[in-house]
């Protein structure tokens, strides 16, 4: 090992490295222990050792178990505040609102929490999707009718005084008429640029979408490479073959700050202003609290990473891969971060929310005329007709700003991705690394 190289790091994290410099002395005692969210001193301390070569086990069983309790994964909480209440509620009165809870919480598949398996893809393409669409703006996970709720009631504000005028016109056909029937025809023709910016808007936020999953996917394959290759690498080492216990000990920091490195640009990409309670029991409070006070955190692993890599003598041509996947995962998470700080230009946003706006508010104007419309009928059928066009618009209305609104949802794809969840299965594939790589030897002899 090289021991000049752990000088680099500044003088508090080279503190936190003279402290864990050596393997625990009672692995056994980490092993029974309960898996735990944060590992303090105090705990090796009693263990009588020290953090870093923590075992690699007690990872992996955190990441195949998950925690739950502790998580800071949005494991849908109006999911399961909606199940909590739906179990409350148990009196016949509450039938209504059971019913409600069901359709706009139970039934609807969780895809901004969990990557979608055998179990969402059955309910997604269930056909109770019919009877879920109709809910489609209430409930989790992107609540529309809450978010367009100022939109909406204008729009609904001036469909209901359109229709009431329209009903004192055919009850009193002395009232002033305005002469708004030639907008029926402009705002008919307006339909095809309508769908042409709702298509625009909504193909530009897919694409955001879509890259920024494939970049942070590639992030944790890149992780997981560079673990294996630093096992594959470290064990063809004869020169250090002596120093087997700091050897495995490096390796094991490796993989911890891998999962560390993941959940760092987690921070970032959720602006979240500690790190998230999956990865704090794999490193020690000291460096939990210089971690979380830097402004950079992914970049603070980033470096430490680089640090422990060059405490191995590595060949030329090892290191320059190693150092490759790194670079890649620096990219990628680049990729990420770029995508989360640049949002679709603001006039853009404007103009396209802007045209749905004005589309919408001027529309229940340009309703047929209710007594040409409604000649030759009864009174009653004349009047049911208004206002039955005017439920239609609202429908209508509704619709166009769900869509607009799921749009602008998406514009920040990294809440609407189940990174937790898709960090827990890549991590839990690095964590079997050691373990793989050992059997993988011992089968080769």
């Amino acid at each position: 090992m090289r021991g000049g190289s752990g000088q680099t790091f500044n003088a508090s994290l080279g503190s936190i490295k003279s402290r864990y410099s050596r393997m625990p002395s009672a692995l056994d005692g980490f092993e029974q222990q309960p898996v735990s969210h944060a590992v303090t001193d105090a705990r090796c301390k009693e263990l009588g050792g020290k953090l870093i070569g923590q075992p690699t086990r007690i990872m992996r069983e955190h990441f195949k178990l998950g925690v739950e309790e502790d998580s800071d994964a949005p494991e849908c909480d109006e999911l399961s505040r909606g199940q909590r209440v739906l179990r409350g509620a148990k009196h016949a009165l509450y039938a209504p609102v059971r019913l409600y809870l069901h359709i706009a919480y139970s039934c609807r598949p969780s895809t901004t929490s969990k990557e979608a398996r055998a179990a969402q893809w059955a309910a997604l393409h269930s056909p109770t999707r019919y009877l879920l669409s109709l809910m489609v703006g209430f409930g989790p996970p992107s609540y529309f009718f809450f978010n367009i709720r100022y939109p909406l009631a204008l729009v609904t504000l001036l469909i209901v005084v359109n229709c009431a005028y329209d009903t004192l016109e055919t009850l009193y056909p002395d009232l002033p008429e305005f002469a708004t029937n030639h907008l029926w025809g402009i705002f008919r023709q307006g339909t095809f640029a309508i769908s042409v910016v709702l298509g625009f808007k909504v193909n530009q936020v897919y694409q955001r979408i879509w890259l920024a999953r494939q970049a942070y996917g590639g992030l944790c394959g890149n992780l997981n490479a560079l673990a294996q290759l630093m096992h594959l690498y470290a064990d063809s080492m004869d020169a250090i073959r002596e120093d087997e216990e700091e050897k495995r000990a490096s390796l094991d920091e490796i993989n911890r700050y891998c999962v560390c490195y993941a959940y760092a640009l987690i921070m970032q990409l959720l602006t979240l202003d500690h790190l998230p309670s999956e990865a704090r029991h794999l490193i020690s409070q000291a460096e939990i609290n210089l971690l979380e006070s830097t402004k950079k955190p992914r970049k603070f692993v980033h470096f430490h990473l680089q640090d422990l890599i060059l405490r191995f003598d590595l060949r030329t041509e090892h290191y320059l891969s190693v150092q490759r996947l790194l670079t890649e995962a620096e990219m990628n998470a680049g990729t990420c971060r770029r995508i989360k700080f640049t949002p679709l230009p603001f006039g853009l946003s404007l103009v396209t929310t802007g045209f749905i706006m004005l589309w919408l508010v001027l529309l229940p104007f340009g309703l047929t005329d209710a007594r040409a419309a409604n000649s030759g009928f009864s009174l009653s059928t004349a009047i049911l007709s208004t206002w039955t066009s005017g439920l239609g618009l609202f429908i209508l209305s509704a619709m166009l700003l769900c869509v607009d609104e799921a749009a602008n949802q998406l514009e920040d794809p990294f809440h609407s991705l189940p990174l937790f969840d898709a960090t827990k299965t890549a991590m839990a594939h690095l964590s079997m690394v050691p373990d793989d790589f050992a059997k993988l030897r011992a089968a080769a002899g």
